[in-house]
C-alpha cells in the first residue's frame, strides 16, 4: 500500500477562473483556454507523471486546490535523476 503525500494552498480572494480549473483536472490546454502561464498546465503533468493526482475545491469563502502524490513508488519502474 501507497503512502501518500497531500498539499493544499487555499485563496480567499477571487478565486481560480473556471479555464484554469479545468486545465489542473484535464490536461487539457489550448490557446483558446490559456492563462497567464504554463504553472497549472505544469503542475498536473509533474503530479500525473509522479503517480499523483489533483483537485480544485470551490466554496463561498474561497478556492482550495489540493495536489495528493505518493510516497512510495518502489515496486514501479521509475526514470533516474540526473547524476549527482
Amino acid at each position: 500500500m501507497y503512502g501518500q503525500h497531500r498539499s493544499e494552498a487555499f485563496d480567499d480572494g477571487p478565486g481560480l477562473p473556471e479555464m484554469e480549473a479545468d486545465v489542473l483536472a484535464t490536461g487539457e490546454e489550448t490557446p483558446l483556454n490559456h492563462g497567464q502561464g504554463l504553472g497549472l498546465w505544469m503542475v498536473r503533468m509533474v503530479v500525473t507523471q509522479a503517480g499523483g493526482d489533483g483537485s480544485v475545491d470551490f466554496a463561498a469563502d474561497g478556492t482550495t486546490v489540493c495536489l495528493r502524490l505518493p510516497t512510495d513508488r518502489s515496486d514501479e519502474t521509475s526514470t533516474p535523476g540526473p547524476a549527482a
